[in-house]
Parts: structure tokens; C-alpha cells; sequence
């Protein structure tokens, strides 16, 4: 009888978490080959206040003291489930890469990925509920900077794991 105290005593414990060892909410990215992880405003949302259902995904992070960038994915038309997610207008993906320049000015350039213009973007969301949501996503964004001139940034191994509010 004290066997069988002991072994569910055992896996009763075993499965409780302790606190703290919860995972933290993370949203990363690599561009063109640089990897950075959003250290800042990490949350996903759904704008119930729009007569269509939108998921809002955004974080920012800081490379160095000259450096630092935002994201926000705006998925309309979210109908809550996971999958292979397409983007309809006005949904993008946006990417803000903000720079200070020798006299200390902020600079941002804005890439945009919307699946048009020569942009890609796919967003998968594998697991998803009221409380979490998780997923990978990649793109091809554009800045256009002149008639005809388009500079691009490439978007791969995007990942997040991201506490609903």
C-alpha cells in the first residue's frame, strides 16, 4: 500500500509546474540572414471591435544602441484555426528597421509584404486557443524608394509563441 502512495505521490508532483516555468512569449525572425528576437510589446490580438475578424501579431527589438526594428503581421479575416494562413487587403506584414545616423537622427525604412507586387508572404499557425498562440511565417518585403526602385528584405525561420491578450 505505501508502493502505491509512493508512485502516485510521484506522478502527481511530477506534473505539477513549478512557477516560473512557464514559457515566455517570443515572436523571432531572421533577416537576410540576421538573426534577431523581439525583446519588447510582444503580443497577438483580435480586434473584435472590426465587422471582420482580424489577428494582430507585432513586437520590437533592439540589435545595438544604432539599431533597432518592429514587426506587426496583420492577418484579416482570421477565422481562429490553425493552418497555412493567406493575407487578403488590408492585411501586410510590416517591418520597421529604425537607424540613428552620425548627427544622432532616427531613421526608419519600411518593408511591406502583402503576397503582391512581386512581395510573398505565408503565415502558418499551428496551435492556437484563448490563451496562446504559435505559428512560423516567411516573406519577401519591399520598400519602395523611387519610381521604379524597390530594395527587398528576405523574412525566413519566423517563429512565435505568443500569450492572447
Amino acid at each position: 500500500m505505501k508502493l502505491i502512495t509512493l508512485i502516485i505521490s510521484i506522478l502527481f508532483f511530477a506534473g505539477c509546474k513549478k512557477p516560473g516555468q512557464e514559457i515566455q512569449s517570443y515572436l523571432r525572425l531572421t533577416i537576410d540572414g540576421a538573426r534577431v528576437e523581439c525583446d519588447q510589446h510582444i503580443q497577438a490580438s483580435s480586434n473584435a471591435g472590426l465587422s471582420i475578424q482580424k489577428l494582430d501579431i507585432s513586437g520590437n527589438w533592439t540589435t545595438n544602441s544604432l539599431e533597432s526594428g518592429s514587426i506587426e503581421i496583420e492577418l484579416y479575416n482570421y477565422d481562429n484555426t490553425t493552418g497555412e494562413k493567406q493575407f487578403s487587403w488590408p492585411g501586410r506584414i510590416t517591418i520597421w528597421l529604425h537607424h540613428k545616423n552620425v548627427n544622432g537622427a532616427v531613421l526608419s525604412d519600411t518593408y511591406e509584404a502583402d503576397g503582391t507586387g512581386g512581395s510573398t508572404a505565408k503565415i502558418n499557425i499551428l496551435e492556437v486557443n484563448n490563451r496562446i498562440i504559435k505559428g512560423t511565417f516567411e516573406f519577401i518585403a519591399l520598400m519602395y524608394t523611387g519610381p521604379g526602385t524597390v530594395q527587398t528584405k528576405t523574412i525566413t525561420n519566423g517563429e512565435f509563441y505568443i500569450k492572447r491578450i
